[in-house]
């Protein structure tokens, strides 16, 4: 009896699953850019590295997010804040954002007027032009009236061209 030969060599292992099937043709392998995939996972490496060492010059990648609670607790602040001090422009600035915060998280649209009327008491009281424009700005973004959001934003950057709030409320 004589033993039949094969047309492939037996499979063995991880590289079987490379072979072609058992008909004897080669099995196409999907063309895949290896050196652009190894060189990305590198930099991917490279970067939480840096961005996890301290001594290495550490940079946040993200700043932690404010939770409802942390609005909630804000806002009490705040309107504690200013009802013992009605001229805290400052205050009145901070409250109206804290409201706009608070309208995104919820997706309650009463807290818009509540920040509208916040940033009216801090221009009552003088306060920062640009930061109550600012506050504006970004009242209006959330309120999507883009078009007095930019202008806004736009009266922000002539005034302080470094801002970065200013330019991203423009874009």
């Amino acid at each position: 009896m004589t033993t039949p030969t094969l047309a492939t060599p037996p499979r063995r292992g991880w590289a079987s699953a490379l072979s072609g099937p058992r008909s004897g043709r080669p099995a196409q392998t999907p063309r895949t850019n290896r050196p652009s995939a190894i060189m990305a996972l590198a930099a991917t490496l490279v970067l939480a590295l840096f961005a996890s060492v301290p001594a290495l010059g550490a940079i946040p990648l993200s700043t932690p997010v404010p939770t409802a609670t942390d609005t909630l607790s804000r806002i009490a602040s705040l309107e504690s804040m200013v009802r013992a001090t009605p001229t805290n422009s400052k205050a009145w600035t901070d409250l109206g954002r804290a409201y706009v915060r608070r309208a995104y998280e919820t997706g309650d649209p009463t807290f818009y007027g509540l920040a509208d009327r916040s940033f009216t008491m801090a221009t009552k009281q003088r306060g920062d032009a640009v930061l109550i424009t600012l506050g504006r700005s970004g009242l209006a973004l959330a309120r999507h009236d883009f078009p007095r959001a930019h202008r806004l934003a736009e009266e922000v950057l002539t005034a302080r061209p470094d801002s970065i709030e200013g330019l991203i409320n423009r874009t």
